[in-house]
């Protein structure tokens, strides 16, 4: 049996924590201006999203992998909760350097708690997971906080799960995208496009694509 792992992205807004500066990639730089390390993402929208908030949370999600040297190429699977695409494409068998990730309603559609705005699959038993989940009733809590646009929050959150896949590893980061839990400064980062992968994480989502294109 595959034993599954889900990586818990929390969104909390922890007044008066703070992060000191941290050694990520600038937002106007990249560490590979390369773009021949390509992933398409199949993307499948089964929550209530407006496409204008969808296509700029795509927008946003290319640009924070591209500042680490990867292209996200997009494959609309399903573009809304009644509307398929005919797309031959996406009825084919994922491939290593695809990844399926859904924007679902809400995580009690899933029996997980209400805090979680996403996770990722992953199993020890195979070479590169590729699903991915995010849930839109998280994402738009926190935006009804004020700090930061839907768009840009669910923008990121999709990042973080990729992030995951592509760095094939169920742990969190101390700080950047990959911190398990977002704070009142992440999201500030998040709001001005500052909030960064690790040069190290960079690295290693960069080693991660080159491996599942080869194959």
């Amino acid at each position: 049996m595959v034993r599954l792992v889900k990586n818990w992205l929390a969104l909390s807004l922890l007044l008066g924590a703070s992060l000191s500066s941290f050694s990520a990639i600038p937002a106007t730089g990249r560490t590979n201006t390369s773009s021949s390390l390509k992933i398409t993402v199949r993307l499948y929208i089964e929550a209530r999203v407006s496409l204008r908030r969808i296509n700029q949370a795509k927008k946003l999600t290319a640009h924070i992998f591209q500042k680490v040297g990867v292209d996200i190429l997009w494959l609309d699977c399903q573009i809304s909760p009644t509307q398929l695409s005919a797309d031959p494409a996406c009825r084919h068998v994922l491939g290593p350097a695809e990844i399926a990730l859904t924007v679902s309603p809400q995580a009690a559609h899933r029996g997980l708690r209400e805090v979680a705005c996403g996770f990722a699959y992953q199993s020890e038993e195979v070479e590169f997971n590729k699903y991915a989940e995010v849930f839109y009733d998280c994402v738009e809590k926190v935006a009804r906080g004020g700090t930061i646009a839907p768009h840009q929050i669910l923008g990121y959150v999709i990042a973080h799960e990729i992030g995951h896949l592509l760095l094939n590893q169920k742990d969190h980061s101390s700080l950047g995208i990959m911190r398990a839990s977002w704070n009142r400064q992440d999201l500030e980062h998040a709001a001005r496009g500052v909030l960064s992968f690790t040069k190290l994480e960079a690295h290693s989502i960069q080693a991660n694509a080159i491996a599942r294109i080869g194959r």
